[in-house]
């Protein structure tokens, strides 16, 4: 079991490790806290736009979106204030799938 959780704490290191993504903070609200953030993954010379998530006041995240090569690709996601999944979207290439 002990092994187990090892292994388990391993992968997910690397797994996240992997992505390598850049954190940019766009926007803060008067007292400091995240309310808008960008993800950035390095591809050749350039950074390309991967996630983008707004926040809440209260620090709670509002929505996040993922994008591919410029467009909203993947799924979409809207929170409520209180943390609670308002509702989850999916889009391909910019335009809603599904």
């Amino acid at each position: 079991m002990k092994n187990l959780f090892k292994i388990l704490i391993l992968s997910l290191l690397l797994f996240s490790c992997g992505d390598n993504l850049v954190e940019e903070v766009k926007e803060r609200y008067d007292d400091g806290k995240l309310k808008s953030v960008e993800y950035y993954k390095q591809v050749g010379d350039n950074q390309e736009l991967v996630r983008k998530r707004e926040y809440y006041e209260n620090g709670q995240i509002e929505y996040e979106r993922n994008y591919k090569d410029g467009k909203q690709d993947g799924k979409y996601t809207q929170y409520y204030k209180n943390g609670q999944i308002v509702f989850e979207e999916n889009y391909k290439d910019g335009q809603e799938d599904g």
